[in-house]
């Protein structure tokens, strides 16, 4: 696996672009050599609006935090979901709640196909569907190297509207009702990580490599390859395609891929219960091949003239017919 050379924060808001700062404010506390240089953020058009006077343009609190801890400027992105080219206003109808969660997905599909970057995907802000769409997103496309969190703030400082971070002098604001004085130094914020489930490896990457991948499409392929279990699984090879159907859903292979599943698949058939004979660590690349190859000759027609043994492992696979295959608990037939 790469080791990540970049750090990027990836956020839903909606009126409350301070929890940019406070997820910011968390990593420096408790990992501030993971400190993102990045912000990505998903958001609608009415909280785009919130975030450009908050965290944009001139004396804004996003370059406020980096001066008083010490980091370099941390560039910000906002990206809107849009439905027929006109960009949301809000989350609230059926369709946009789609649109929103198919964007979501995409992003972090595009996202985590960057191997050099570690993503920390928070889900403070934003209508709850965006927050769960996004941390769903984050299991399905996830890697070892992304991580998942929620940032709280402690009372009364939660009611503040003027709060984005703890401030490292006194700043005194009021709260929500103007009846309270508070200290914004001696607020406290927690970075609440979230463990992530990843089924990234078991989402073929022909889906992860799709453009425009919808939210439906890809928890609709996790939950078939969830119900697969050996008394309803049905696998299909076609040759033509190098592709295996568990089924219907497509799994595509090298041609060497496909003639050694081919080989574990016929094998099984004609000694159900035996199988081939299993592959040991002493047994290297060259014998397995060799194994591979006497599989495969034998498994071809006799024809006078021909000598498969001079064949190239290539060749003997576009020779090679592979059947379709029936797989259940008690039966394995042709």
């Amino acid at each position: 696996m790469t080791t990540p050379s970049k750090h990027l924060l990836l956020a839903v808001s909606g009126m409350t672009p301070q929890i940019i700062t406070e997820t910011l404010y968390a990593i420096h506390k408790k990992s501030p050599e993971k400190m993102p240089t990045e912000v990505i953020v998903l958001t609608t058009a009415t909280g785009c609006e919130r975030i450009e006077k908050a965290l944009m343009g001139e004396d804004n609190q996003l370059d406020q935090f980096c001066i008083d801890y010490g980091y370099q400027p941390i560039k910000l992105e906002i990206r809107i979901p849009e439905i027929g080219g006109i960009t949301l206003a809000d989350v609230r109808t059926d369709s946009e709640q789609e649109a929103t969660a198919d964007f979501i997905t995409d992003q972090v599909r595009k996202l985590t196909q960057d191997d050099s970057v570690a993503i920390h995907a928070s889900l403070a802000g934003g209508r709850k569907t965006m927050g769960f769409t996004l941390g769903y997103a984050m299991s399905l496309f996830g890697r070892p190297q992304d991580c998942l969190s929620h940032v709280l703030v402690n009372e009364p400082y939660d009611q503040v509207p003027d709060f984005f971070y703890p401030t490292q002098t006194t700043v005194y604001r009021f709260d929500r009702d103007k009846k309270n004085r508070l200290d914004l130094s001696k607020a406290e914020v927690t970075l609440g990580e979230i463990p992530l489930v990843l089924m990234r490896e078991g989402l073929p990457n022909d889906l992860i490599a799709k453009e425009n991948t919808s939210y439906t499409q890809v928890v609709k392929h996790a939950n078939q390859a969830n119900a697969l279990n050996t008394e309803t699984v049905v696998v299909t090879l076609d040759k033509d395609q190098l592709t295996i159907y568990c089924n219907d859903m497509p799994v595509k292979l090298s041609a060497e891929q496909f003639a050694f599943y081919a080989w574990m698949a016929r094998d099984t058939q004609d000694a159900f219960g035996e199988g081939i004979e299993p592959v040991n660590n002493d047994m290297s690349a060259h014998e397995l091949t060799k194994r591979l190859r006497s599989w495969l000759i034998s498994s071809l027609p006799e024809v006078s003239g021909v000598d498969y043994t001079a064949f190239e492992l290539p060749d003997l696979i576009d020779e090679a017919d592979f059947p379709a295959f029936k797989l259940n608990v008690s039966t394995l037939k042709c």
